[in-house]
């Protein structure tokens, strides 16, 4: 993902003539009027990209952002009946194009946000689509500030002006914070695809559909195997692999079970199933007419099916301590990450 860049202008007077030189300080001074608002919008306009990661939408964000979209508009709305600098109109219109990009991003991108956002937990499709509409949002920002670095750059070279692309401290921040917000949705993704799988398996197991569990429990493994592999070739943020190892450990937890804790509850629902249809064909006899035989059958299915269940609940509570366990510390590095590269 490409970052948003703050490039620091400064004025070189590369002649020894005056009038060279005095040009070159009007034009320095103009770019500076012109583009007085950069560093505050995109600032403003990063910090909603993040907050909308970090949190649901709320009224007060809501606010924030109309705010934000209003003030930009109006700031270019005043810029476009602005003369440009002796006729040249590359950097007013450069900023004009980068405000009203801003302002799309911060009503429309937005706006779709938003609506992605009340649905996103309903499937790993929903949430795709959520995660990738942020990641939208930021690389139009990010594209958005590329071009126009690059137009304010030849205006200023025009000008004899030395660039430096040297990049400040806030700069820095923010170049950080878009890979981290870009990083970081990969990572959930290949987590909330596998969570998401988990709770169909459970839906399968609660009205004890068999074939339906067998399906869903292929997925899940399949779908853990893909994450995992998705996460190796991710690795760590910045040699920080915290995250990373968090959602392999969650993972890795929900694959085990796909092998070895859900199959057991499949096997305690074969034997319910056994000792429901024998149970039915028992109570199908004639009293009078069962016998021995019958009884010892029906009695000989018992043991089975409540050992099967006793193995069931031992492995599924032992799982889930374990797996609460991963969770905590998962949500934890979800916190932990976003206080180290999205504050």
């Amino acid at each position: 993902m490409r970052s948003i860049k703050f490039l620091v202008l400064f004025c070189s007077c590369l002649a020894a003539n005056s009038i060279i030189s005095q040009s070159t300080e009007e034009a320095l001074h103009y770019l500076q009027d012109v583009t007085s608002s950069i560093e505050e919008f995109r600032t403003e306009t990063w910090n909603v990209l993040r907050v909308t990661v970090q949190n649901r939408s709320t009224s007060e964000l809501e606010s924030k952002i109309n705010s934000l979209a209003e003030k930009i508009e109006s700031t270019r709305k005043g810029m476009v009946s602005e003369e440009g600098y002796y006729g040249d109109l590359s950097a007013k219109v450069s900023m004009t194009v980068f405000l009203k990009t801003v302002h799309n991003i911060l009503t429309d991108d937005y706006k779709d946000i938003r609506k992605l956002e009340g649905k996103s937990m309903s499937s790993f499709y929903d949430m795709e689509k959520y995660l990738m509409s942020q990641n939208k949002a930021n690389e139009r920002l990010s594209e958005a500030g590329d071009r126009l670095d690059s137009e304010l750059m030849r205006f200023a070279e025009r000008y004899k002006m030395e660039v430096s692309k040297k990049k400040s401290p806030l700069s820095k921040k923010i170049e950080k914070a878009s890979l981290a917000l870009s990083y970081y949705n990969q990572v959930y993704l290949a987590y909330f695809k596998v969570y998401d799988q988990k709770l169909k398996v459970y839906s399968a197991l609660k009205v004890e559909n068999m074939d339906l569990v067998k399906e869903e429990l292929v997925l899940l493994n399949e779908y853990s195997s893909e994450s995992l592999g998705r996460l190796m070739i991710l690795d760590g943020f910045m040699e920080d692999d915290a995250l990373y190892m968090a959602a392999v450990n969650i993972i890795t937890q929900l694959k085990y079970e796909s092998e070895s804790v859900f199959p057991l509850a499949l096997r305690a629902i074969e034997k319910k199933h056994i000792f429901s249809m024998a149970q039915g064909v028992f109570e199908s006899i004639p009293e009078e007419e069962r016998t021995s035989s019958d009884i010892a059958h029906l009695n000989g299915l018992i043991d089975p099916l409540n050992s099967a269940i006793e193995k069931q609940n031992e492995e599924f509570a032992r799982s889930e301590t374990k797996r609460d366990e991963l969770f905590n510390s998962w949500n934890a590095q979800i916190l932990a990450f976003f206080s180290a590269y999205l504050s």
